[in-house]
């Protein structure tokens, strides 16, 4: 029932270890409730690729602590999409 609003830039990208962003979110169009800042590591296992997602989080407003609680989940799902997209077959056109 409510709008987040997700501004983002990225940091570092070293190819292809690392990418680091920085986030702020904010409740509508106010100020950020927390800023975050995500360090995203790649790296090889066998035939597969290891990622690693570490957030160090500055809370603003009290309130917003439960939207931090959601990072995990979060990324747990998104990555699992990918993981998905990544592993359907490839066309063969």
């Amino acid at each position: 029932g409510q709008d987040f609003w997700w501004k983002s830039h990225y940091t570092e990208i070293v190819r292809p270890q690392r990418i680091v962003f920085a986030t702020a979110v904010s409740i509508s169009d106010g100020p950020a409730v927390f800023e975050a800042v995500a360090t995203v590591t790649f790296s090889a296992q066998r035939e597969a690729t290891l990622v690693r997602v570490h957030q160090a989080f500055t809370l603003h407003d009290p309130t917003a602590a439960g939207l931090i609680e959601l990072a995990e989940p979060g990324w747990t799902h998104a990555l699992g999409q990918l993981a998905a997209v990544l592993m359907r077959p490839k066309p063969s056109g």
